[in-house]
């Protein structure tokens, strides 16, 4: 399972709740793991995005907090969003 680098640890032992999301490809499938829905919720409709899969959309929330990328969309700054691992500027 793939979770975001915000992904909240607990100790060992600890139960704890992860909202999935399950993704199946021509050639995988995968399982992503979320804090909370809301973050399992924004993950999917990043998805709904064109040119923006599962791991790039889990890059994104690695790098940026939702309500960041909400601000980042809002502002039209592509710069920002560049600095994604494994996003860039089409030209």
């Amino acid at each position: 399972m793939y979770v975001t680098s915000q992904f909240e640890f607990k100790e060992v032992g600890t139960d704890i709740s992860v909202y999935t999301s399950f993704q199946v490809r021509e050639e995988s499938q995968t399982l992503y793991g979320f804090n909370t829905e809301l973050e399992r919720d924004f993950f999917e409709e990043l998805l709904t995005v064109s040119g923006i899969g599962p791991k790039s959309a889990l890059s994104i929330l690695s790098t940026y907090s939702m309500e960041r990328v909400k601000e980042i969309v809002l502002e039209g700054d592509s710069k920002l969003l560049s600095k994604v691992p494994g996003l860039g500027l089409k030209g």
